[in-house]
């Protein structure tokens, strides 16, 4: 009776770990993934509001288009790191099979920040700013 019970403890304590391991190596770095690239979606979409309102009124949001500078910069890095994190299978998988490109994604963000960073701004340079967005959405597969 004792070895019975023992081997359904020690499996028991096993089936956690494993558990614990696959959660933790696997399905939360996909989900900091996904959310990083949810949150580049909703700043995307922030992207074309504040360049419309900056060629309409440039005084009201040089403010956000600050923020949308910055924050595109830190959702680049954020994206590559959470990116390195996943499974090399859940980076081929992405890659192969989703049209992932995050590498050319990361460098059109910053490339994108660095145009807005530029003296001309976004009202100088709106047609190089949209392109670069537009190459971020079809590297990383957005919207």
């Amino acid at each position: 009776m004792l070895p019975e019970s023992f081997l359904i403890v020690i499996s028991g304590v096993l089936i956690f770990i494993l558990q614990n391991l696959f959660l933790e190596l696997w399905i939360k770095p996909l989900n900091n993934f996904r959310a990083t690239k949810s949150k580049i979606e909703v700043l995307i979409l922030r992207y074309g509001y504040l360049t419309q309102a900056r060629l309409k009124e440039s005084e009201k949001t040089d403010g956000e288009i600050e923020f949308f500078k910055d924050e595109l910069r830190n959702l680049a890095g954020e994206l590559s790191a959470n990116y390195r994190n996943l499974p090399k299978c859940e980076q081929w998988y992405q890659e192969k099979f989703n049209g992932l490109r995050v590498e050319t994604g990361v460098k059109e963000m910053v490339r994108g920040s660095n145009i807005i960073a530029s003296p001309g701004g976004v009202n100088g340079q709106i047609f190089a700013g949209s392109d670069c967005i537009q190459a971020v959405k079809k590297a990383l597969v957005l919207l």
